[in-house]
């Protein structure tokens, strides 16, 4: 843990609702209802692991908002089994029987405890990695049960059970390789988010991406349509909505909506300004490609837009320092170095030390 905070250093991670919306809920009630069906949710994935998603983000998992909501019956179920497993825990060890249950119990749940929200926010909904640990004390009270359960039902029970048993794992043997299959590419994985889980609002995100880095315009379109469609606060879908709409007043509308609804949003402010500056608006592209500078200090696109609009206003000395500041925070961009060098040879400034970033590439 002290590894991990000073890898970190010295703070928390910073989440959003898209990540952990039970978290953001402002009411007490929402929160504990919620976490306390998840982790029903988690068992029965241990149990019965039939929908597996890469991502369980964004609407994936309708928060718990009431008493009334039956999915609480799966909670109370939980509940009761932990309370019985908890209590032949102590009985074992009072009459220092058989400890497997125990055993079974601390991998069960210790290792969960982190990605439970209990102590501080986490940054899922849920994710089947934090279960391969757990996963080892649940398959340990099987192997328990089982053979406690052998040595009830005599020898013809134990048959069935084996049967019963080699058809489960014929079933979670095909399992496995029916998943492996999702994760043999981008668009496999992407695609089959959507397939399993077309409510939420990140696979549809995530897809429109590759769909947009594929040259599928058309189809990214539709993917972020429908991703603002079931979250309409999801500030980077719009931002890339901009991005492929070719009428300059709707995709300046997109951006603004993006900055509405988060202000900090780096690629949002890099496009805005951009598009002003086209348009020949360059105080506000100025501050908005700053902006774009502040919130996002590795994004280089951010300084070589800057610094060229700054250079067309011939303020070589301010474009300058844009470009060095930008190779400073950006070292591997070799865009940015290129383009530091087309301004030098532009400028008449060219010598062998403006050469050496140039070089080093």
């Amino acid at each position: 843990m002290s590894l991990r905070l000073w890898l970190m250093g010295g703070s928390m991670p910073l989440f959003s609702e898209q990540d952990n919306p039970a978290s953001f809920s402002p009411h007490l009630t929402t929160r504990i209802l919620t976490y306390s069906y998840l982790l029903s949710f988690n068992a029965w994935l241990l149990l019965a692991p039939v929908v597996l998603c890469y991502d369980w983000q964004v609407g994936s998992i309708p928060l718990v908002e009431s008493l009334g909501d039956m999915r609480l019956v799966a909670t109370a179920l939980l509940a009761v089994v932990m309370v019985a497993l908890c209590l032949r825990c102590v009985f074992s060890l009072q009459r220092q029987e058989s400890r497997q249950v125990l055993v079974g119990m601390l991998f069960l749940v210790f290792p969960f405890i982190p990605a439970s929200n209990l102590f501080f926010r986490v940054g899922f909904v849920v994710a089947e990695r934090v279960l391969y640990m757990p996963s080892m004390g649940y398959c340990i009270l099987v192997a328990h049960g089982l053979g406690r359960l052998c040595s009830v039902v005599g020898r013809w029970g134990t048959t069935v059970l084996s049967v019963s048993m080699l058809l489960l794992l014929l079933l979670f043997s095909w399992k496995t390789v029916q998943q492996n299959h999702v994760w043999l590419s981008r668009e496999a994985l992407f695609r089959s988010g959507i397939q399993t889980l077309p409510h939420n609002a990140k696979v549809h995100y995530n897809y429109a991406n590759f769909l947009k880095d594929s040259g599928r315009h058309q189809e990214a379109i539709h993917h972020y349509t429908t991703a603002l469609r079931l979250f309409p606060r999801h500030a980077s879908a719009m931002n890339n909505l901009g991005t492929l709409t070719r009428d300059p007043e709707e995709a300046e509308r997109y951006y603004r909506k993006a900055l509405d609804t988060n202000p900090q949003h780096n690629r949002a402010l890099f496009n805005l300004g951009n598009l002003l500056k086209s348009q020949g608006k360059e105080k506000e592209a100025e501050t908005l490609l700053k902006d774009s500078m502040h919130f996002g200090p590795h994004f280089a696109d951010a300084y070589s837009s800057l610094a060229s609009l700054y250079a067309e206003q011939k303020r070589f000395a301010e474009a300058s320092e844009v470009y060095l500041k930008g190779i400073e925070n950006c070292p591997d961009s070799s865009d940015l170095h290129n383009n530091y060098g087309v301004f030098l040879v532009d400028t008449g400034e060219l010598n062998l030390e403006a050469l050496w970033p140039l070089i080093k590439l």
